[in-house]
C-alpha cells in the first residue's frame, strides 16, 4: 500500500476499436511508464491480434476516474483494482464478470500462490486476479549496525535492547511518520497486532470468532502506544506526524536511525537516499518484523495484495483480456520487470532461476521468502474492510497522542467492524497458514 503506487486499467467500451483494448495506466516515474511501454504493451502487441493500446492518467485521480466509468455503465475492458475489498465491492456491483472459467483454462491455480488466488473470491467465485503483492519489512543499514555490533532483531526482546541502546546513543530506534501519509499509522497497527496477537487470532477476529476487545488485541495495542511514548517511533508524537518519507529514508542512510518498520514497497522509493543517487556510501538491506510476544510463529509474513485485475462485464473482449491476464503472469517477464525497474511481483509461484542475473539479490532473496511463507498474516488495508480499516488509522492516532487508551480503541473497533462483518464487508482471507 505504497503512498503514491501506480495503477493499471484498460478502458472500456467506445474506446477501443474491434480489435484493441484501450489500456489506462498510472506511473511513478517516466522511467516506469518507458519501461511499461515497451516490455508489456510492445511485447504483447508483437504476438497478439487484439492489441493493447496505451493512454497514461494521473495517478491522483486515476481511481476516481475509472469509479466514474463504471458508474456511467461504460467503463474499462480489465478494471484495475487496489486490492481485495474494492474487488467484492465491484462484485457486489455487478460490473465483473466471473473468471473461473479462464481460471480453469490457463490453469492459474498452477501459477498463482494458493492464498492469493483466495483473495480474489467472492460468493464462491473468482472475480480479481492479483497484480501485485507486499509484505510488513524492517528496513536498516548495515554500516549502522555495524558500527554498533548490532544484529536484526528476531524477538520483543532483542527488538527492545536494541531500541534503548539506539536512543542512548543519540539514534531515532525506528525511523517512522506519517506527515505525508496519514495512513501510514495502520502498517504499525499491521505489523504488531500479527507479530504479537499471532495471524491465527487475527483470522479468528476477522471471521467473528473472538472480539476485537479480546485482551490479546488490547495488549498488542497498548504494546505499540508504549513505543510512541518512549519515542522509539518517529521520535514520540511531536514528530511523528511531522515526519515524511523524506525524512525517515534520509535518518536511515545518514546512521540518524536505527530500524523502520514498513511495506515492501519501500525497496523502490528508498533508491534516490542511498549509495551514489545520494552522493554517499550508504546501503540498506532488510529483515522480517520481530516476534512481539511467545508462542507467534518466527517465519509470520504478512501479505497483502497491492492490486488486482478483473474483466468488466461490459467488455467485448473477455476471452482476449483473460489472454492477456495470464501473459501477465509469466515468471520469466514478472521477475524481469523486477530486476529492470525494482517492480513488484505479482504472487506467482517462482524458482530462483526464474529470476535474471541483473536482480538486485535484496529483492530476489525478499520475494523467495514470500513465495516461502508458510504462516501468512493479514493487513489492515486488504483484509480489513472498508470503515474498520479507516478506523484504525485515525483512532490509534488518538492513542499516540494520549487521548484514547488502548480498551477504547478496541471496543471502538468491534463497535465498527461488527456491522461490516455482518454485512459481508470483510474480503475473502486466505488460511493463516495457507503458504505456499
Amino acid at each position: 500500500m505504497s503512498a503514491a503506487a501506480g495503477a493499471l486499467a484498460a478502458c472500456g467500451a467506445g474506446s477501443g476499436g474491434a480489435n484493441s483494448i484501450a489500456v489506462w495506466s498510472a506511473f511513478d516515474s517516466n522511467d516506469d511508464q518507458k519501461y511499461f511501454q515497451t516490455h508489456t504493451v510492445d511485447a504483447y502487441n508483437t504476438n497478439h491480434k487484439v492489441k493493447l493500446d496505451l493512454t497514461v492518467k494521473p495517478t491522483s485521480s486515476f481511481n476516481q476516474l475509472l469509479q466514474t466509468a463504471l458508474a456511467s455503465g461504460r467503463g474499462p475492458d480489465i478494471i484495475g483494482s487496489d486490492g481485495p475489498t474494492i474487488v467484492v465491492d465491484y462484485a457486489n456491483a455487478g460490473y465483473l464478470v466471473p473468471l473461473d472459467e479462464y481460471s480453469k483454462k490457463f490453469d492459474w491455480p498452477a501459477k498463482i500462490q494458493s492464498w492469493a488466488l483466495e483473495t480474489g473470491t467472492s460468493g464462491g467465485k473468482l472475480y480479481g486476479i492479483p497484480t501485485s503483492y507486499e509484505s510488513m519489512v524492517m528496513l536498516y543499514n548495515p554500516g549502522t549496525f555495524a558500527k554498533y555490533g548490532w544484529k536484526p532483531p528476531t524477538t520483543r526482546d532483542e527488538f527492545e535492547s536494541l531500541c534503548t541502546e539506539a536512543k542512548g546513543k543519540g539514534l531515532s530506534p525506528v525511523a517512522a511518520g506519517n506527515g505525508e501519509f496519514r495512513k501510514a499509522t495502520e502498517w504499525h497497527v499491521t505489523a504488531m497486532i500479527n507479530e504479537y496477537a499471532g495471524p491465527d487470532a487475527v483470522h479468528q477476529a476477522l471471521t467473528g470468532k473472538v472480539p476485537w476487545t479480546d485482551p490479546v488485541f488490547v495488549d498488542a495495542i497498548a504494546l505499540l502506544g508504549s513505543y510512541f511514548k518512549k519515542s522509539w517511533y518517529g521520535g514520540g508524537s511531536q514528530s511523528y506526524f511531522t515526519y515524511k518519507f523524506a525524512d525517515l529514508y534520509t535518518q536511515l542512510a545518514a546512521g540518524k536511525a536505527a530500524m523502520m518498520i514498513t511495506g515492501s514497497w519501500a525497496f523502490t522509493e528508498i533508491r534516490p537516499y542511498f549509495g551514489k543517487p545520494a552522493g554517499n556510501d550508504a546501503t540498506w538491506d532488510w529483515a522480517p518484523v520481530p516476534r512481539f510476544a511467545d508462542g507467534v510463529p518466527d517465519d509470520v509474513y504478512v501479505l497483502a495484495i497491492g492490486g488486482d485485475n478483473s474483466i468488466n462485464k461490459k467488455s467485448k473482449h473477455h476471452a482476449d483480456v483473460a489472454t492477456f491476464l495470464d501473459w501477465s503472469l509469466d515468471p520469466k517477464r514478472a521477475t524481469a520487470e523486477v530486476a529492470a525497474i525494482n517492480g513488484q511481483l505479482p504472487p506467482i509461484k517462482v524458482a530462483p532461476s526464474d529470476f535474471p542475473s541483473s536482480v538486485d539479490a535484496r529483492l530476489k532473496r525478499f520475494y523467495l521468502a514470500l513465495n516461502a511463507a508458510k504462516n501468512v498474516g493479514y493487513a489492515t488495508w486488504s483484509a480489513f474492510p472498508p470503515q474498520t480499516d479507516t478506523y484504525i488509522y485515525q483512532s490509534m492516532d488518538k492513542v499516540i497522542t494520549g487521548k484514547m487508551t488502548p480498551t477504547d480503541f478496541c471496543s471502538g473497533m468491534q463497535k465498527v467492524f461488527a456491522p461490516e462483518l455482518k454485512a459481508g464487508k470483510v474480503p475473502p482471507l486466505a488460511s493463516p497458514h495457507s503458504g505456499s
